[in-house]
């Protein structure tokens, strides 16, 4: 909402990515915007071949997993994480989950 603001851009703030979503699908408005990860898995879900969404980003947002200082499990996560998003099965699993 902050970007939008900055750009002189009118929206409404919703309660749920649901009620936004369900809001576009009946035509009472021309957009969405929202974290794209959570809206292609929604979308792909709930409204596959209804709504659309664009490979555009307003800002990006990184993701993170806290660990305490010094925890041991930290390179432990790191090797798992990367050895699965290297895998070749990784892409089947994101369009199995967010779609194309």
């Amino acid at each position: 909402s902050q970007y939008l603001q900055r750009q002189g851009i009118a929206f409404k703030a919703f309660d749920s990515v649901q009620a936004c979503l369900d809001g576009l699908d009946h035509a009472k408005f021309d957009a969405v915007v929202y974290d794209a990860p959570i809206l292609r898995y929604t979308v792909h879900q709930n409204y596959p071949g209804r709504i659309q969404v664009l490979p555009v980003t307003f800002d990006k947002q990184d993701y993170a997993i806290a660990l305490p200082p010094e925890s041991p499990l930290r390179e432990a996560l790191n090797q798992a994480i990367l050895q699965t998003i290297t895998k070749p099965s990784w892409d089947e699993t994101l369009r199995q989950f967010l779609g194309e």
